[in-house]
């Protein structure tokens, strides 16, 4: 904005940028005309808003601190049915549309810490067209991509939108292209299609995969995962008192924890592994002998996950003299698995470390 500036900031605004090009500055009437055409728009900023020019789409002003001139700049913007926009020079000042990032005012490095500000929506970055690589290094470096902020650029060489392809310097939302428009000691802008629409800040990243195996003493967004879990299978696994998500893996949580293990017939630890972790984020399995059916020769399948190369559940048949045979079956648990042969028997499946089964009678 027009007062005293530093003098090797201005000399750098006003040299040619990288490809050495330089611009006319369009006269007034004839660039309102240009810009509406094509969908940009013009932006008039000065401390004092007496010398504005009518028509423009938007007039700037300061927000806070010694320039602050926002009552009069936004009575001006509404008398011409046209948009404020306000500056700041300090990054901790989220009303603000815009940082001020030239010597005396903001730095490139507090970029960042404006979006903060703001909480990462509609950020406006206004810099030197020579400086603005170090304030896009500085965004990145923090997180934030180039396309959720916009960049102003000011480069007085005239009539422009700072771009790879016009001056060479890095491509800005709207360039700031003179000083001194129509003569006066006023800041002219031009604003590219879409300067005023709405930015906003990307969804956040989803939680991290837990390190397993979660025991007493874990903490953190996945132990909150876990306790959210357990209280979904609250019911199933006889869970009385529901855990408050706190994100502390502490008693409560591994009594939780091992209602979830003997109901899913898993080795009772109080500790999660993977195998279980995963069990707990699917959908509440109902337990027991639901989906069992009995055929002339022997058949069973049921929910319990397999516990591996060992005895997961056994087929016992009894016959009519009371002899009871069980028929032991070992590995991943298969359902319709086959066993015996055809004939009258009664039997029951006994899972692992759990109760059998009512006795069950079939002929064949």
């Amino acid at each position: 904005m027009p007062r005293t500036r530093d003098p090797a900031w201005l000399a750098e605004v006003r040299a040619p940028g990288p490809n050495g090009v330089t611009f006319f500055v369009i006269p007034h009437e004839g660039l309102l005309r240009a810009m509406t055409a094509v969908g940009n728009g013009l932006m008039e900023d000065d401390v004092s808003p007496s010398l504005f020019t009518p028509g423009c789409t938007a007039y700037a002003g300061y927000d806070t601190g010694t320039f602050a001139n926002m009552t009069a700049v936004r009575a001006y913007a509404a008398s011409q049915n046209a948009r404020s926009f306000s500056y700041t020079g300090n990054p901790g000042d989220g009303n603000a549309d815009a940082l001020d990032i030239e010597p005396g005012l903001a730095s490139p490095s507090q970029g960042p810490a404006f979006w903060s500000a703001k909480g990462g929506s509609n950020v406006h970055l206004y810099c030197s067209a020579g400086t603005s690589s170090t304030v896009i290094s500085y965004m990145q470096g923090a997180g934030h991509a180039r396309s959720a902020w916009k960049l102003i650029s000011a480069h007085y060489t005239g009539s422009h939108i700072c771009g790879p392809g016009t001056c060479g310097y890095p491509q800005a939302d709207a360039t700031q292209f003179t000083d001194s428009y129509l003569g006066r000691s006023l800041d002219a802008t031009l604003l590219g299609a879409g300067f005023f629409a709405a930015t906003a800040p990307p969804p956040p990243l989803p939680p991290p995969l837990p390190s397993f195996p979660l025991q007493p003493g874990s903490s953190g967004a996945v132990v909150s995962s876990l306790q959210a879990d357990l209280n979904r299978w609250a019911s199933a696994i006889g869970l009385k008192v529901p855990l408050t998500a706190d994100g502390a893996f502490g008693p409560l949580t591994a009594a939780a924890v091992k209602l979830a293990q003997a109901y899913l017939r898993q080795a009772v630890t109080g500790t999660v592994s993977q195998a279980l972790w995963n069990e707990l984020q699917g959908p509440v399995t109902a337990a027991g002998w639901a989906g069992m059916s009995a055929t002339p020769y022997l058949a069973a399948s049921f929910s319990w996950p397999a516990q591996g190369a060992v005895t997961d559940y056994s087929l016992d048949t009894r016959n009519a003299a009371g002899v009871i045979t069980p028929h032991p079956v070992t590995g991943t648990h298969v359902p319709g698995l086959i066993v015996g042969r055809p004939g009258s028997y009664t039997w029951r499946v006994v899972p692992k470390g759990g109760a059998a089964s009512p006795w069950k009678s079939v002929s064949g």
